[in-house]
């Protein structure tokens, strides 16, 4: 989803350091692996915008530009969020392994309905279409950064 609306919680890394995580990282390569944070961290999620679930496959997203940015509290369980800036190159995985187109879209679009509702939280039906317009743009601007019918 992060790729998608180019937003992340999680703050740049060393791109060692995250092409390591997205192979070995239970909650990265293990798609059907659930969070188990304590009970105060998923209590702060409640109400949130947070997408808690396994996203099924992981983006690593390699860029030189990224902005920090102040979010209601309730939006973020930090406050912050990220917005990435343009990718010199995405790579993804699943399982542990390059992940194929096949396997990205199926994990894609099944976080769709999340920013979608997303989408219908804005104040105006002007803004709600104009939500859903950007929503449907930013899907297909993602589809340029999958990789062809082989892995990637």
């Amino acid at each position: 989803m992060c790729a998608v609306n180019r937003t992340s919680a999680e703050p740049p890394g060393h791109a060692m350091c995250a092409w390591w995580s997205a192979v070995n990282c239970p909650f990265l390569s293990r798609p059907h692996m659930v969070r188990r944070e304590d009970a105060a961290f998923n209590s702060s999620l409640q109400g949130s915008a947070a997408i808690t679930r396994n996203p099924g496959c992981v983006g690593v997203w390699v860029t030189g530009t990224y902005l920090p940015f102040r979010v209601p509290v309730t939006a973020a369980p930090t406050g912050w969020l990220i917005e990435m800036g343009p990718p010199y190159r995405v790579e993804w995985y699943c399982e542990g392994r390059p992940a194929t187109r096949a396997e990205i879209e199926t994990s894609i679009d099944s976080g769709m309905p999340f920013l979608a509702a997303a989408c219908e939280q804005e104040p105006t039906p002007a803004r709600r279409a104009d939500a859903r317009l950007a929503l449907a743009a930013a899907r297909s601007a993602v589809a340029a950064l999958l990789p062809m019918d082989a892995p990637c």
